[in-house]
């Protein structure tokens, strides 16, 4: 399994921030495993905003 602490995850379906793991859900597509705890679909990763932030001030300066 990935390590999930450098991401947060998105469900696509209902924009819900609460999932749950398992190596049993992991596919090419979902390699963490995470589902939405609500509708039950595939959580989308990204990479944490703070970093995201930061490159972007880094860009512009």
């Amino acid at each position: 399994m990935l390590n999930i602490d450098k991401f947060s995850f998105k469900c696509p379906c209902c924009q819900g921030s609460q999932y749950r793991t398992s190596v049993f859900d992991s596919s090419i597509r979902n390699p963490a495993g995470a589902k939405c705890i609500f509708c039950k679909s595939d959580m989308v990763m990204f990479k944490r905003v703070e970093q995201q932030i930061r490159s972007i001030h880094t860009h512009q300066n």
